[in-house]
């Protein structure tokens, strides 16, 4: 009966022990698959990172590098060339907004790139009847 309980015994160490290390395996698996993952996912943030600062860098310019005409125009507008570094829109140019958004919407634009064209270029005009 001895010989009985400890093969009962061995078998039920050995299926223990086959199930716990199958459970580390899958552990072991598992979080080094999410190890991986979390590590790509980081090199992508760094590397969204360096090109949204690259990207800041190839376009944000010093107060001084613009034209001088360009501060002129400004200040006979009304408006401080340093508003052209800020990320927010003037409230002098909120109040020209309706007025430029009508001016595209009906036609102004192309009127004006119509007439640099030589008047020939507009709906209803051919070749034939340019020449």
């Amino acid at each position: 009966m001895s010989d009985s309980l400890y093969m009962d015994l061995f078998e039920f160490v050995c299926c223990m022990t086959v199930i716990l290390v199958s459970g580390l395996l899958l552990f072991v698996y598992i979080s080094t698959k999410n190890a991986i993952k979390m590590q790509e996912m980081a090199e992508k943030v760094r590397l969204s990172n360096e090109r949204s600062k690259a990207a800041k860098a190839r376009y944000e310019q010093p107060g001084g590098e613009v034209g001088p005409w360009v501060e002129e125009l400004l200040k006979s507008i009304g408006i401080s060339p340093e508003v052209l570094f800020t990320d927010e829109m003037p409230a002098e140019l909120v109040r020209f907004m309706p007025m430029i958004k009508g001016f595209i919407q009906g036609g102004g634009l192309q009127k004006i790139l119509g007439g640099a064209g030589g008047g020939t270029s507009g709906p209803g005009n051919d070749d034939k009847s340019a020449i």
